[in-house]
């Protein structure tokens, strides 16, 4: 719990910046998967930048509610390195959470080229809650194209 409202409410401080990212690099080696996993996302509200190869290192690694973090995360760093693991998520016939995050992450990253990928997965996505997920983030592109224009 301490962990999400460092998150949540550390925003510019640098010792809140620090402590999670402390955790991700594991510096005490005490951290656990619930508290990485934790970490990763408040990284993601921190927008610690520098937090970045940690990140991909869990995103690469066996546990998968970290993994799913760390892709969130990820995305709202703008980390573009994770679009192709995305576009594989995205067509994940095993869970819908990992289609679910997928889309929120290509949304995150705005990038236009993932339109195409999320309107193939609109038409074929079977559970409603991720259509909607992917709608949102076909959503969230327009917006970003219409303000280029």
């Amino acid at each position: 719990g301490t962990v999400r409202v460092i998150g949540q409410l550390g925003q510019g401080n640098r010792e809140a910046i620090d402590a999670i990212r402390n955790i991700l690099e594991q510096k005490h080696g005490k951290e656990h998967g619930d508290t990485l996993v934790a970490a990763a996302l408040a990284a993601g509200l921190l927008a610690d930048k520098a937090a970045i190869p940690s990140l991909r290192r869990h995103l690469a690694g066996a546990y998968w509610p970290l993994k799913h973090n760390a892709a969130l995360a990820l995305g709202k760093l703008g980390d573009k390195s994770v679009v192709q693991r995305m576009l594989s998520w995205l067509k994940a016939p095993f869970d819908e959470n990992f289609r679910c995050y997928a889309c929120e992450v290509l949304g995150d990253l705005q990038d236009k080229a993932a339109a195409m990928h999320l309107k193939n997965a609109l038409a074929v996505e079977p559970v409603s809650w991720v259509r909607q997920k992917i709608e949102e983030s076909l959503k969230r592109l327009q917006t970003v194209s219409h303000n280029e224009n």
